[in-house]
Order: C-alpha cells, then structure tokens, then sequence
C-alpha cells in the first residue's frame, strides 16, 4: 500500500505544490517502475531456475544484478544532463577519471 501512495499520490501532490500540472511526473515515475517490475522478474527467473545457496550467492548475485541495473540505468535512463553531472561528481572524488 505504501508503495502504491508513493507512485500516485507524492508525485501529484509534489506537482500541486510546484504548481504543475497533475501527471507531471508520472512519466518518470512509469519508466521507473517498468524498469524495477523488469529486473525484479529477472532476479526471480534467475533465481528460480539456480536457487541462492548460502549468502556468498547472495551477496555474489545482489552485486552481479545491481551492477547489470546501473548499466542499464546510466544507459537508458539518465539524460545526458545528469550524466554530464555524474562524471563531475565522480572526477571530484577520482581525478584521474
């Protein structure tokens, strides 16, 4: 239930309160949930196919799934505004990159 009010209501309840339109941020938000219903299937299939046994698997296929998931996020879901933004951000903390 939480979950449902932080898709519908916060998003339109930010949009009144910046005096947006209702669905301003209900792209994002859509995006955002196809893509975590995506990986959550994903991890389940795999999971259910070569079961977790003991937590070096877990920890081996939580590190393997949220590396494959920022992948694809820089990829496909970060503009090129907020990657521009990320390189400065981790060439402050790494100057060589």
């Amino acid at each position: 239930m939480l979950t449902l009010k932080n898709m519908v209501f916060t998003p339109v309840y930010a949009a009144h309160c910046l005096r947006l339109p209702w669905h301003s941020f209900m792209g994002s938000i859509g995006i955002t949930a196809i893509a975590t219903v995506a990986l959550t299937l994903a991890v389940w299939g795999t999971t259910y196919l070569h079961p977790l046994r003991g937590y070096l698997n877990l920890v081996l296929a939580g590190t393997a799934f949220g590396a494959l998931w920022c992948g694809l996020a820089y990829t496909f879901f970060v503009t090129s505004s907020e990657r521009m933004r990320l390189r400065q951000m981790v060439s402050s903390i790494i100057p060589a990159w």
